[in-house]
């Protein structure tokens, strides 16, 4: 396994820069809008599904799924509906989501993809139906399943991902979910390829929030993600190994990293902080000095965001917990990592060791 740890020794309170998931990426030439035609897929407020492609060798694909979140029930999945996390009415061809997707990553002449994220289930949401929402007459479309489904295909139909030799599929946060949940989907469409995952802040504990504070969410992040796993009907986009080896109460489980790691074949390279900002403030623990803090350039000294001896302990145990969850991908002769020990949400695959960046180690 390929392990490279960056570790911050001064203080688990160092902050580094962070990569945005949403920075804004101009159109080239080459790129292509793709708007899938078929009665399946779907965002989440009945818009189309489409995806960015800039067609380059039909020998290599870097296919980047787009972060952002879930909607944990059905009021933040309406919410969302209304923004472009949950509606395809504002994609157009002149920009697109993310700028790291783009990216061959060490691949010669690479397809790239961008799958923008519109469903809130890190595309494992599948129900026939449009699913009512309590105390509206809304109806909401969980087509996840299907948008990652049909991209594929027509990549494979359209664009020569059939033909590939070797694939990376990445993405940061949700998309980093994304991911590990549907890596070996992809391996098993492609055999003749090598496969590879690089996912980026994907790693989510199963933990809950510090102690006394005032919660963003009236409930913990695990039990967010069991009404989720019910509401979108994820199962059948999930690992059936995972799913057989837990009860029904506990399938919801093969939704967060942490346990969908034990059953993926192919090879992962997980580019991960244990500090993750997002988790450590309003996504998970709920670490007060943490919620609103700036962590990333310019950084700015806040009186009022200054942790505490509490809060800091918190920070040092909620890293072992991240440790001990993250040991699959530690002891796994397959897989690899990059390890850093900085507060942040996101870390720039680009960067570049002896020449080489991080994923481009994955394929040597």
């Amino acid at each position: 396994m390929k392990v490279i740890v960056a570790t911050v020794v001064v203080s688990v309170l160092l902050t580094c820069g962070r990569v945005a998931f949403t920075d804004r990426l101009d159109a080239t030439p080459r790129q292509k809008l793709i708007v899938l035609e078929d009665n399946e897929s779907s965002c989440l407020d009945g818009t189309p599904y489409k995806f960015y492609i800039i067609p380059g060798s039909t020998e290599s694909f870097s296919i980047g799924i787009h972060g952002g979140g879930w909607c944990y029930n059905e009021a933040l999945c309406l919410n969302r509906s209304k923004t472009e996390l949950g509606s395809s009415l504002h994609w157009n061809l002149t920009e697109c989501f993310n700028r790291p997707a783009f990216n061959c990553y060490g691949l010669e002449n690479c397809t790239q993809v961008f799958m923008p994220y519109c469903d809130g289930s890190s595309f494992t949401s599948h129900r026939d139906d449009p699913w009512p929402v309590p105390n509206s007459s809304v109806k909401l479309h969980f087509r996840g399943k299907m948008n990652f489904e049909q991209t594929m295909k027509v990549l494979m139909r359209d664009y020569g991902l059939s033909n590939a030799k070797q694939v990376i599929l990445s993405g940061g946060s949700a998309g980093g979910l994304s991911t590990y949940l549907h890596l070996d989907r992809l391996s098993t469409l492609l055999p003749k390829a090598q496969v590879y995952g690089a996912p980026v802040a994907g790693y989510f504990l199963d933990h809950g929030r510090m102690p006394g504070v005032n919660p963003i969410f009236p409930f913990n992040y695990p039990e967010g993600i069991a009404y989720m796993y019910h509401m979108f009907n994820s199962s059948g986009a999930l690992s059936q190994d995972c799913l057989n080896s837990y009860s029904s109460s506990d399938q919801y489980k093969c939704l967060m990293a942490p346990y969908a790691i034990n059953f993926i074949k192919t090879p992962v390279f997980a580019i991960q902080s244990r500090f993750d900002e997002w988790q450590l403030g309003g996504g998970i623990a709920n670490v007060p000095c943490l919620i609103g803090q700036n962590f990333q350039p310019p950084y700015k000294y806040d009186p009022a965001h200054v942790c505490n001896s509490t809060e800091k302990n918190y920070i040092d145990n909620y890293g072992e917990s991240f440790m001990q969850q993250f040991s699959p991908v530690l002891e796994s002769k397959q897989n690899g990592c990059f390890l850093v020990s900085c507060i942040q949400h996101g870390i720039n695959a680009n960067v570049s060791m002896k020449g080489n960046n991080l994923i481009f180690a994955l394929l040597h």
